[in-house]
Formats: C-alpha cells, structure tokens, sequence
C-alpha cells in the first residue's frame, strides 16, 4: 500500500495570466495509488479533478491557503468519490460531473464536446468510456493538459469493467489524437507493473525509461511506448501472433493478457 506523498510541483505558465507563476499543477498520491491533482490558477485559486480522499483534499486546501474553487468528476468508481459530498459541504466549490451519472450531489452535469471557461481557462469534455459506463476527460487545450481518470495510464489502460472493447479502443484514439506535446494527468500510479507487463509480453524489446511513467505523463512518449494505444500497429499485433487482425481484436487480447498480470 502506497502512502500518501507530498504534493509535487509542474509549471504551466502561460503568457496570457498577469503572474508568470500560474497555471501550476499541484499532484501527489491521496490514497494508495490514487494520484490528486490540484491545478492553480492564482495565488489563493484552485482547481481539482476526482476526489481519491477528500477529507485529505480538505487539509491540504487549508495547509495552503487555497480555495477550491471548482472539482471536476472523471468517473463515479467509489475511489474517486471518497468523502466527495464532505468536500463540496465544506468548499461550496462549482461541481461538474459527466450527465447521466447517477446518485451524485446536485451540479453541472455535462456531455461530450461540452466546451466551457474556469480560472480563464478553457475545458473541453471528451467522453472517454469504456473502463465504466462514463469515462470523461478534461482537455485544457491552452495548456496542452488533459485530465483523463482510469482511461489512460502509463504503459497501460484502465481495466475493461464496461467496455465494449470497440467503444474503449475508440476512446483510447480520442486521447491519442490530441497534440503529442499534451501532459496526461491519470487517476492511479501503475507504472511499476504496467513497464513489467511490457517486459513479459514484448520479451527482447528495449524496456523504456522509468522516468517516462512519472505525472504528468507526455503524450508524445506514450504514443510510442504504450502498446494500447497502438493496437493498430502492425509490429504489436505480429508480437501477439495476431498479424492482420482488426486492431479492435488486438486491443482486446492486450487487456486480456494485461489482467493476467
């Protein structure tokens, strides 16, 4: 069980903001391997994604002076809803969750390609499913930052609880397309044996570095190093004995191998 760590630092300075130390993103693990992240905007103003604790959320809030501002909802899977209404009570922050979730505090719900302004920024919603029933990302296009839950980890996808595998493959080229410079912010911390699935199930093949599995990950590098994003490729489907079978087909036989782990 992992502990939870001390909040780490990555710049996001845009020339547009007045004070060249904002955006920042603030991220750690809350609870075991669930990561938290805290995007600032202004000295006192923050912006969160997914509750993996939110009592722990609510020290941290006072620990730094900040305001929570608004809290942006992955996915409703009980560990990122974790003291989820204590939070929104003690911060009386705008809550905005994907629509036809059920059983969640009242808020904005919203669907896929909303497009909509917090702390000056722009949030674009892609609906990213298949791990649960409703899976949405959050892509600041004005700071290359997607915030995509369980959809996407380093070397890895999250588990196929709902699925179809089609419908998650094409949520995995959603989260492909966007611009390779893009920062992924994911809900949990697998690197460790997702790099291991990859040395077993691509035997002989250069293991890539550890460093490219630490948040916020690179796009760019997962594009080339993380086989589930590259079901369509010729050389993984032929590693699985799987030469010329739909990609859909190979992303399926990923996965399966992948919980075998």
């Amino acid at each position: 069980m992992k502990h939870p760590a001390a909040l780490r630092s990555f710049s996001l300075s845009r020339s547009s903001f007045a004070d060249p130390r904002f955006p920042c993103l603030h991220l750690g693990l809350l609870k075991g391997d669930n990561y938290g992240y805290f995007l600032q905007t202004d000295p006192q103003s923050v912006l969160a994604v997914d509750v993996p604790e939110g009592h722990r959320m609510l020290e941290i809030l006072a620990e730094r002076g900040w305001r929570l501002e608004a809290l942006l909802l992955t996915h409703t899977h009980h560990d990122h809803v974790v003291y989820l209404q204590d939070l929104l009570d003690a911060t009386g922050c705008a809550f905005f969750y994907p629509q036809a979730a059920g059983g969640l505090p009242t808020g904005t719900a919203l669907s896929d390609g909303s497009a909509f302004e917090l702390g000056g920024l722009r949030v674009e919603v892609l609906d990213t499913s298949g791990h649960s029933d409703l899976d949405f990302s959050y892509w600041f296009p004005d700071l290359n930052l997607c915030f995509c839950g369980d959809s996407l980890f380093a070397w890895g996808c999250g588990r196929m609880f709902a699925g179809p595998p089609e419908r998650f493959w094409h949520s995995l080229c959603r989260l492909r397309d966007l611009p390779p410079e893009t920062r992924l912010c994911c809900g949990h911390d697998y690197a460790v044996d997702n790099r291991l699935f990859l040395q077993k199930t691509f035997p002989g093949r250069p293991l890539p570095a550890e460093s490219d599995g630490e948040m916020p990950l690179l796009l760019k590098t997962q594009q080339a190093e993380n086989p589930f994003l590259r079901a369509d490729d010729p050389a993984i489907a032929a590693a699985l004995d799987l030469k010329d079978a739909d990609p859909v087909l190979v992303f399926k036989s990923l996965r399966e191998l992948r919980n075998q782990l």
